[in-house]
């Protein structure tokens, strides 16, 4: 047994926390600055594995306009580093992995309406002895793809913005990704996941509040009901404006009991620095 699938196995991982989904940054996030990047950094908390407060996942953004009005090119590279609070089995030490990095388009077709798509390049850095690639994808099931081996996605979506008044303004995404698995297995195939999710976003000020629910559906699979192939996350933001930079605090709380019964949260932190 490799050491990613040792600690998968302690872990208790159930088959629809393999999904892939797609986007640059996670829904239950502020959207990316139009020009500019953005680093953000989440450390998971864990049910029955013991990790040290190092432990953490990184993904590092950017927007750039491009020469038609409205659309931008968006990037986003993601890191994983995982360190045990001592020994488990035959996990020990500490593991790097380098995810797959997302590269897509955004096109704002509308001042509510921006529409996306991209693929995740099949570049990780993981492999037999690397552990690092299963935090990555528990700590954030909504960009499980970053750090999955033999999956090649390709990601098309749509988000709506709807301003109640200046100060409150409600949010929705939907989205889908085609999973081509290009891995040895003859078990496993290629795979079509429905993303979806709703939030709200709140501003006083220099200060910004927002709260949704995303989830993530597996409409390939004829067994088991929606719940039972389906699973949901609460994410919670605050940030404030300092100059022209961001920075802000999250926090990623599962919903559903197969995923509660392995993740306590993520807490994180982001910042975003717009460009001139």
């Amino acid at each position: 047994m490799t050491r990613a699938g040792l600690l998968a196995g302690t872990l208790l991982v159930v088959p629809t926390l393999a999904m892939p989904a797609a986007g640059q940054t996670s829904p239950l996030l502020p959207m990316q600055v139009e020009r500019g990047f953005s680093v953000e950094v989440a450390h998971p908390s864990f049910k029955e594995l013991e990790m040290t407060a190092a432990t953490s996942v990184w993904h590092l953004g950017g927007s750039l306009p491009l020469l038609v009005p409205g659309l931008r090119a968006v990037i986003d590279v993601p890191v994983a580093y995982a360190a045990l609070d001592g020994a488990l089995g035959e996990l020990s030490g500490s593991s790097t992995v380098l995810g797959n990095p997302y590269l897509g388009v955004e096109y704002s077709l509308r001042s509510f309406l921006v529409l996306e798509g991209g693929i995740r390049a099949p570049l990780t850095t993981a492999d037999a002895e690397s552990y690092a690639d299963v935090v990555g994808f528990l700590a954030d099931v909504s960009r499980g793809e970053a750090f999955l081996e033999d999956v090649f996605p390709v990601a098309l979506g749509a988000r709506v913005e709807h301003r109640i008044r200046p100060d409150l303004s409600l949010t929705a995404r939907l989205g889908t990704v085609q999973a081509f698995y290009t891995g040895d297995d003859e078990d496993l195939s290629s795979t079509t996941f429905v993303d979806y999710g709703v939030g709200t976003n709140w501003t006083r000020g220099a200060a910004r509040v927002g709260a949704g629910v995303g989830g993530r559906w597996d409409a390939s699979t004829d067994e088991g009901k929606f719940g039972e192939n389906s699973l949901h996350q609460l994410g919670i933001t605050a940030d404030v404006a300092l100059g022209p930079v961001r920075p802000g605090l999250s926090l990623r709380v599962p919903l559903d009991q197969d995923h509660r019964d392995i993740l306590k949260a993520s807490v994180g932190a982001y910042v975003q620095i717009p460009l001139r």
